[in-house]
């Protein structure tokens, strides 16, 4: 930011390693900002493939997960062989997200990027793997699935018969849980393995349980405001908290 300047006009100069030399000549000052969009000097070529035969792959999409506002895969179309240039990139780490069909999302990682340099990455994407299975029936079940270390990695609701379905996954330890209406949370442990599909999965909820209370105060009685506290005891004996409600 440049205050307190004279008419001019100027030139702006900018030398910067990280960047394409930049010259603008006859700028006037002027209330309203001046944009000038620096372009960065550092590239990546993406080549991206399948399986030990190292196949190109046609089709994919990318995000940057520099670009925090946007959660959107951008479909691309890579050259031939699978290639992908992806340039004015600035000097630093750079992550991507990688989408292709009938393969397992994939984490690029370029760490470490110098001014000036021109680096190839090759990427090689594993089949995805699914699974499915009923949910003991029950339909309107909501299903969360989460990786082992916690991350979520999809949720569902059962369909009308209680079966569901979680896609497009990588190779790993997963954990399904799912619950419905007032019943206990159930969870099962799951592995999976590229290019499988596993159809044999099936959760048992609990049957879920209620409880109506009518309270009758005397007759004319004004209403009163009552907050009903409700408490569970576990398999130790121990009473906790599960939840109130205002009546």
């Amino acid at each position: 930011r440049f205050e307190d300047l004279p008419p001019g006009p100027f030139t702006l100069r900018v030398d910067d390693p990280r960047y394409e030399p930049l010259v603008r000549e006859g700028l006037h000052p002027g209330p309203e900002p001046l944009e000038i969009p620096l372009r960065a000097n550092s590239a990546v070529q993406l080549r991206v493939v399948a399986g030990a035969e190292r196949t190109p792959i046609a089709s994919f999409g990318l995000r940057s997960d520099q670009r925090e506002y946007s959660s959107e895969i951008e479909p691309v179309a890579p050259r031939e062989g699978g290639r992908l240039e992806l340039d004015d990139l600035a000097a630093g780490d750079h992550r991507y997200r990688l989408l292709a069909p009938g393969f397992a999302p994939t984490v690029v990682e370029i760490l470490g990027l110098q001014p000036r340099e021109r680096r190839e990455v090759e990427v090689v994407l594993e089949p995805s793997a699914s699974c499915s299975g009923p949910a003991r029936g029950v339909a309107s079940a909501l299903l969360e699935l989460r990786s082992a270390s916690g991350e979520r990695r999809g949720m569902r609701w059962t369909d009308e018969q209680g079966r569901f379905a979680f896609e497009g996954l990588a190779t790993g330890s997963y954990v399904i849980s799912a619950q419905y209406g007032g019943a206990a949370k159930s969870e099962l442990a799951i592995e999976l393995v590229a290019g499988t599909a596993r159809g044999d999965l099936a959760i048992h909820l609990p049957h879920a349980a209620f409880v109506s209370v009518a309270l009758r105060g005397p007759s004319g009685a004004p209403p009163l405001k009552l907050k009903l506290l409700v408490t569970t005891r576990d398999a130790e004996g121990q009473w906790n908290f599960d939840r109130s409600a205002v009546l």
